[in-house]
């Protein structure tokens, strides 16, 4: 199922369709019923900032 990912300020919806990720307008967004709703969507400097805070979490530490 497409799941949104994030919105930027000019209306789009990077939505992902199984591991392919493509930009769609709100429009189309709203029109297909994509979820979460447009307004819970992060925007897109949260959804990366987001991504390399989880991508610092997982990573092992380096014990000396």
């Amino acid at each position: 199922m497409a799941t949104g990912m994030f919105r930027t300020d000019e209306g789009w919806v990077q939505v992902d369709y199984d591991g392919s990720n493509i930009p769609v307008p709100r429009s189309k967004y709203e029109e297909n019923g994509y979820k979460p709703d447009f307004d819970e969507l992060p925007l897109e400097a949260d959804y990366w900032a987001a991504q390399e805070k989880a991508q610092r979490a997982a990573m092992p530490r380096i014990v000396r």
